[in-house]
């Protein structure tokens, strides 16, 4: 499952409606954005955007961005192949994590983050040539107010 494309700006995100944060580098709080757009080619050089994670559910995308060493890694996740409401067990583990309270504080029903980690069926030599589950990646899909079951 080959679905993770680098974008090379900010610029190039595409124009979708997200659900999920930007969070600025002058900033106490991010931005919550809840199926909303966010004109990206309007952020500078300072203050630069720290963390984002997006997803689109409409096209069923889910984007990053990590600003490292004074560039972006921007990468985005395909995941219309998936049906995230019937999720295979065999390759995907879903995940949840507390938002930081600045994100809960905004809005309440974003008390938790919702991810979903692909595996990876791999042949190890380490393992008798069997095929083993190795993480590949992990997507941003939204915000719950309880823990995801």
């Amino acid at each position: 499952m080959n679905n993770i494309t680098i974008i090379s700006k900010l610029a190039d995100i595409p124009d979708f409606q997200f659900t999920g944060y930007i969070w600025e580098s002058d900033q106490t709080k991010p931005i919550l954005l809840n199926n909303q757009t966010f004109d990206f080619s309007n952020v500078k050089l300072n203050p630069f955007i720290i963390e984002a994670y997006l997803f689109a559910k409409a096209q069923n995308q889910s984007i990053a961005i990590k600003h490292i060493d004074g560039q972006y890694l921007i990468t985005n996740i395909d995941l219309s192949e998936i049906d995230l409401n019937n999720i295979p067990k065999d390759s995907f583990i879903k995940h949840f994590y507390l938002c930081d309270p600045a994100v809960e504080k905004q809005n309440n029903e974003f008390k938790y983050m919702k991810f979903l980690e692909y595996f990876n069926h791999e042949i190890d030599e380490l393992c008798a040539n069997l095929k083993v589950l190795k993480p590949a990646w992990a997507a941003f899909i939204g915000f719950s107010k309880e823990e995801w079951k």
